[in-house]
């Protein structure tokens, strides 16, 4: 029997996360746990990189090495398979399928053709397990029988991507043409050729879609989490054993922190438009999820998280154990709330502790706290969340006045959470590093308690805030001396309303430390309401712009911006050397409440330059005049840390303005815009920042 070769074309389009290592950790109880361990019991450490957020090129490349067994069959140069040398041309279940219905009340013979020319029958269930198949059908209409050859695609593909480098925690996707119609799914092995399972993620669901006799199709799937060894990313043909079509070394590189945590992205995660939000969902729980787990795991919470995005979820966001999901419709109206997954990922860490939902406010108020301080005070400052002592939200938690508290779940706790923390911190009293039981503030106190109860195997406990003597508010007694959780609101609120007591940021907190040297996470910053005030010394703006000679600042980067703009109008084009382009972002409100600033952007230029001319170009060279720039301070630095005010502008009316500052040697500028422009709105429109040495 003729054995002709085929080609399947296969495109791999690599989508980078993230990776991590192995720390022992300290607990709430004072235990340490370790990161879990891989089949040959060797640490399975694990952390999450931001994936290339490039989509699939659509680019296909020919393999060069043909293993696919096409009997019977024609060779099309690059064409592939005759589908023409077949009555039938597809996967053994429809093909038998058809046959049957196609020819009622025939006798049917199926069959394959052996080398020795011999015949051997075969049954339905073997025929359905083959998932590609041409067929060859004889009918005698005269005698009512039917014989049907069945030629078995063997097809083993090469992919002409031979091996993929990534970090762990990498989101792979394959992209891939053919026109043999395979049922595809994906698996990820230790070994080549899928013969030793690891179990560490399977990803089903490949789409696939048929058009003009060519199929097309994207496969995704995260490889393992352990750094510095090979996996096999294996491409499959129908889920009944098939042969593995394309397996695909993966080497996994050093991560980008060392955490005893798997982040799994599941799920329809390419229905997601905005292809930034997969990284800031990463950034979010690299900033979070290890937090959380280090001040209020005690052992048995998860290490490895599956993320998913659902397409058929109606809602926003939930937690189920291991697994956080949000709603692809949700994603898709709200791209920039990403904060959620603070939430989510606190309610992980809780794991279903004993604490029941009668009133349900301590388990939502505890989520969303870990949302309000290591997200909203500890991702970004853009993102603080604001409050004004007024607020009925922060004093009764539903906003209907102080007389009727409800407590609801979704109330906004954040202030009293942080008010309970303030006052009653878990402080390192020993000063040896290891909180035991008798060194816990409250809210430590509570999560401790309750997660004892569940161990112990005991029911859960109300959370009513009102009742004297019940196990919850007894916990509150012991700890603070009030009765119940409901008198220490009010003693709160007596404080708003004294103003002995304001939230204004977390730097100051005793418990800091909990938090802090917290695996590879680099520390927070802690930022604080507090005004930013302009110090650097007012000079004279030229007569004579300067916008000719070599431009220092031209091609540098940009290393941060409060709001980075919108559409094309990004803070990059503050040094893009182009006059017709803009940077252009509307007053960030969280950083202009917290600070004063409507925007800050910060350039680097990548080394230390001497300059002793800036020039500023404004919104009024092409745009309304009441659009320019009115008032900004200039600061430099060498090392981005440490800053000196360099010059402060206020009242600008020019389209383009110069500076001259003296010698300066710098390698960071950072642009504060307290009242970004002459008409009000308080939107930043600079089309270009320069810097020239002149003498």
């Amino acid at each position: 029997m003729k054995k002709l070769y085929a080609i399947l074309l296969v495109l791999l389009v690599l989508f980078i996360l993230v990776a991590c290592g192995d720390p022992a950790q300290t607990t709430l109880d004072g235990t340490t746990t370790t990161a879990p361990t891989t089949t040959d019991g060797t640490a399975d450490t694990t952390q999450v990189q931001p994936p290339v957020t490039t989509e699939p090129s659509g680019k296909l490349e020919t393999t060069e090495n043909y293993t696919a067994v096409l009997d019977e069959t024609k060779w099309v140069p690059d064409g592939g398979v005759d589908t023409g040398a077949f009555t039938h041309f597809g996967s053994g279940q429809d093909i038998y399928q058809k046959i049957q219905l196609e020819t009622p009340g025939y006798d049917r013979e199926y069959y394959k053709e052996e080398a020795d020319g011999t015949k051997t029958v075969m049954k339905y269930a073997e025929i359905r397990k083959l998932a590609s198949i041409g067929a060859i059908v004889t009918k005698n209409e005269t005698a009512k029988t039917v014989s049907v050859k069945i030629v078995e695609m063997n097809v083993r593909v090469q992919s002409s991507w031979k091996e993929v480098t990534a970090k762990a925690g990498s989101y792979l996707m394959f992209e891939f043409t053919t026109n043999i119609p395979i049922d595809f799914y994906m698996t990820v092995t230790q070994t080549e050729g899928g013969k030793e399972s690891t179990a560490a993620y399977k990803q089903d669901g490949v789409t696939v879609t048929g058009k003009d006799g060519t199929y097309t199709g994207t496969a995704k799937c995260t490889v393992p989490y352990a750094k510095g060894k090979t996996f096999y990313i294996n491409i499959c043909a129908d889920s009944n054993g098939y042969p593995i079509l394309a397996s695909v070394p993966v080497h996994i590189t050093a991560p980008k922190y060392d955490l005893p945590f798997q982040f799994i992205f599941i799920g329809d995660w390419d229905k997601i438009r905005d292809k930034s939000y997969i990284d800031n969902c990463f950034e979010v729980l690299y900033n979070s999820y290890p937090r959380a787990y280090k001040r209020w795991a005690m052992g048995g919470e998860p290490t490895v998280l599956y993320i998913e995005a659902d397409l058929d979820y109606d809602g926003v966001a939930y937690n189920a154990g291991d697994r956080v999901c949000v709603s692809v419709a949700f994603a898709n109206s709200s791209p920039d709330d990403v904060g959620l997954f603070a939430h989510e990922f606190t309610h992980a860490v809780q794991g279903g502790y004993g604490i029941s939902y009668d009133k349900g406010w301590f388990t939502e108020a505890m989520a969303d706290y870990g949302r309000f301080r290591f997200f909203h005070w500890g991702y970004n400052a853009k993102y603080a969340k604001i409050y004004d002592v007024d607020d009925p939200e922060i004093r009764d938690f539903h906003g209907n006045g102080s007389n009727n508290p409800n407590w609801h779940g979704y109330a906004q706790h954040n202030w009293f959470m942080a008010y309970l923390d303030w006052v009653w911190p878990t402080t390192d009293k020993n000063k040896d590093g290891k909180i035991t039981p008798d060194e816990h503030g409250l809210i430590d106190h509570i999560v401790y308690e309750a997660k004892m109860r569940q161990k112990s195997g005991l029911s859960p406990v109300s959370d009513d805030p009102h009742v004297v003597g019940s196990v919850f508010n007894n916990w509150i007694k012991e700890w603070t001396g009030y009765e119940t959780m409901e008198a220490i609101r009010l003693k709160y609120v007596k404080e708003l309303d004294e103003g002995t007591w304001e939230f204004i940021g977390f730097r100051d907190y005793q418990d800091n430390f909990l938090i802090e040297n917290c695996y590879d996470v680099p520390d927070l910053t802690y930022p604080m309401k507090e005004k930013i005030l302009p110090t650097a010394t007012t000079h004279t703006p030229l007569a004579d712009p300067v916008t000719e000679g070599t431009n220092l600042a031209l091609g540098s980067t940009i290393a941060s911006a409060t709001s980075n703009g919108a559409g094309k109008n990004v803070a990059a084009n503050l040094v893009d050397g182009d006059l017709t382009t803009r940077y252009q972002a509307a007053s960030n409100k969280s950083i202009q409440t917290l600070t004063g600033l409507q925007n800050e952007v910060v350039i680097d230029l990548g080394a230390v330059k001497t300059f002793d001319t800036y020039t500023l170009v404004n919104a009024g060279i092409s745009l309304n005049e009441s659009f320019n720039t009115k008032e900004w301070e200039i600061l430099i630095s060498s090392d981005g840390k440490t800053y000196t005010a360099l010059d402060y502008q206020k009242g600008n009316t020019a389209s383009t303005v110069s500076v001259s500052v003296g010698e300066q040697s710098a390698r960071y500028i950072k642009i504060r815009l307290y009242n970004s422009d002459a008409s009000g709105a308080g939107t930043a429109r600079i089309f270009e920042f320069m810097l020239f040495k002149q003498n």
